[in-house]
């Protein structure tokens, strides 16, 4: 919500809450308009104009998602240099699954 603020006060900018239901609020701004990306890293001015961007925002309660290693090569199973080549598996938290469907959709 902090962000959300942020854009929101932002001349020009137009805030829609697309989604209040769920485990989490979005909100969308639009026409949020930054420096160009020469003018950030730089420090010199740029003749480009600032480009309008839409921000999709939404709360965070933590990590959505662990990755971990498959059971054979968890902790002191396995030379550690095999870890470097071996499957890694993305899993999420049942009370998190609510919240992973929301922003997939």
């Amino acid at each position: 919500r902090a962000l959300h603020a942020v854009f929101s006060s932002y001349p020009q900018t137009n805030t829609t809450q697309q989604q209040t239901s769920g485990p989490a609020p979005i909100f969308t701004v639009t026409n949020v308009t930054f420096p160009s990306i020469t003018q950030q890293g730089s420090g010199t001015p740029s003749s480009a104009p600032p480009t309008p961007h839409e921000m999709i925002l939404t709360s965070v309660r933590g990590h959505l998602a662990s990755t971990d290693f498959p059971t054979p090569y968890g902790w002191n199973q396995c030379a550690p240099v095999t870890l470097f080549s071996a499957p890694v598996r993305t899993f999420y938290r049942n009370d998190m699954i609510p919240l992973e469907n929301q922003l997939r959709t």
